[in-house]
């Protein structure tokens, strides 16, 4: 049973897309409808530190195929989750969003 893990790691996933199309917002760029959130942070033509751009994508293939069921960048992933592994995946989320509202006037 997943107690609904998965549902939260789709609502960090949401949480970051958001704040990173804000960082666009911001800087007056286009904000395109995408959910990918590497391309989403090279739109933003931020430098971000490694353990930033590594979260996420870490972060981005955890999206729901359910709802956007014709995503490229989600192909045969399989994931688990678990408490550990959900609690990590908020955790990084937090760091995340808290890096990208430093870039927000």
């Amino acid at each position: 049973m997943s107690h609904g893990y998965h549902i939260a790691v789709y609502h960090c996933h949401q949480a970051v897309e958001k704040m990173l199309k804000a960082v666009l917002n911001e800087h007056e760029k286009d904000i395109p409808k995408i959910h990918h959130l590497v391309r989403l942070l090279g739109l933003t033509g931020l430098e971000a530190p490694p353990t930033i751009a590594q979260a996420i994508a870490d972060l981005n293939p955890h999206y729901a195929p359910i709802r956007y069921p014709d995503l490229g960048f989600r192909p045969n992933f399989i994931y688990t989750y678990t408490r550990k592994n959900t609690e990590e995946i908020i955790g990084s989320a937090k760091q995340i969003i808290i890096w990208l509202k430093t870039q927000i006037q």
